[in-house]
């Protein structure tokens, strides 16, 4: 069976793995054209300029950050 094509959706089977990778070729240029959105100036390849921690998962990762116990800035601080 190969059905590679299917409402614009490219399809691609690995039936040994029992995957199946999909994507819309052209659709996300298509959307720019269609509402006229300038390209960046700079490539933007990540939404974060750093690499976002790991979940972590249980009890750990619900506890509160510990209390702040530095002192308050003073003026000559702020500026």
């Amino acid at each position: 069976m190969e059905g590679s094509l299917y409402c614009d959706i490219t399809c691609k089977w690995d039936y040994d793995n029992r995957t199946l990778d999909i994507s819309m070729p052209g659709y996300f240029m298509k959307q720019l054209q269609k509402y006229n959105h300038p390209p960046p100036k700079k490539p933007q390849h990540c939404p974060w300029e750093w690499e976002p921690a790991p979940r972590s998962f249980g009890t750990k990762s619900q506890e509160t950050e510990p209390e702040d116990t530095s002192p308050p800035l003073d003026k000559k601080g702020i500026h």
